[in-house]
């Protein structure tokens, strides 16, 4: 039956997720690791590729598994263009990305005066990274504020020193004066945004103390009506996408690996950094 089903519907690629739908396409036994960076070929030129399938990849839930994964989508990525002829040239990773590291007040007043030029939609996405689980913890610190204002462009300004030296890193690059400076600067940036988090909760728990508050954008509206109208008039306001997801899909994966990798064009964002902590381990 699957044999008269691909002569019927004459593909020309045909990508099998596991061995036994790549099995049953070839109609011969072969293995998830026989199929690495191969392109078969059967009846009629038709091209085949296997990936391993993702519920299995899940379903192990190791990293090892999943940048398996990534690696056989990227295989299929680069050489799906020229193995149906078709004209729309598909990159995997994403490409004229614009990110950088703020570390003085000059970068940051330059920053704060292009994004009101240049911000889009009056939004701005935001998030912060710290150490400890709670501020009051002792060695626990603000590390960095980002910020995001336009397609493929974010700028991180750094707070303080990451290093395993706890009383190291508790020193700010800004304090007194600078410090103010600093503040008014990042306000400048957020004030009349409207303004996207992930789970914007954890990130105020350490902002707000720091003199970064951002309460007063994620009040609960009146109604869902007010809300809609103030979003879709580009006003102030918050707009937490951890909390959509959970909205319209309880059981999701809420994770920004997962959710980058249904909603955009990211990818695995995050590989290239596991894999430089895994070849890094112990030498930084």
């Amino acid at each position: 039956m699957l044999q008269y089903e691909i002569q019927l519907a004459q593909p020309k690629l045909i990508l099998c997720l596991g061995t036994e739908a790549l099995t049953a396409v070839l109609d011969k036994k072969t293995t998830m690791a026989a199929a690495t960076n191969v392109i078969y070929t059967i009846k009629d030129d038709i091209r085949v590729i296997g990936i391993p399938h993702p519920h299995s990849v899940l379903r192990k839930g190791d990293s090892g598994s999943l940048n398996d994964l990534d690696a056989h989508i990227e295989f299929f990525a680069q050489n799906l263009n020229s193995l149906v002829g078709g004209q729309e040239i598909i990159h995997y990773k994403e490409e004229d990305l614009d990110h950088r590291v703020i570390r003085s007040l000059e970068e940051l007043e330059d920053l704060a005066d292009e994004i009101e030029e240049t911000c889009a939609d009056n939004l701005i996405a935001v998030d912060a990274e710290w150490n400890g689980k709670h501020p009051q913890n002792q060695n626990a610190y603000l590390r960095c504020f980002q910020v995001s204002w336009k397609h493929k462009t974010a700028a991180c300004i750094a707070l303080a020193p990451q290093t395993e030296d706890c009383e190291l890193a508790k020193l700010y690059y800004y304090k007194g004066g600078e410090l103010e400076k600093l503040l008014n600067l990042i306000r400048r940036i957020t004030s009349n945004k409207r303004i996207a988090g992930h789970f914007i909760e954890a990130d105020l728990e350490y902002l707000v103390p720091f003199g970064i508050d951002l309460r007063k954008n994620f009040e609960v509206p009146d109604s869902w009506e007010a809300y809609r109208k103030v979003w879709k008039n580009n006003m102030p306001c918050g707009f937490d996408t951890g909390r959509a997801i959970h909205a319209i899909a309880e059981t999701a994966d809420f994770s920004l690996k997962a959710q980058a990798r249904e909603h955009t064009e990211a990818g695995r964002y995050d590989k290239e950094l596991d894999d430089w902590i895994a070849t890094h381990t112990g030498k930084v």
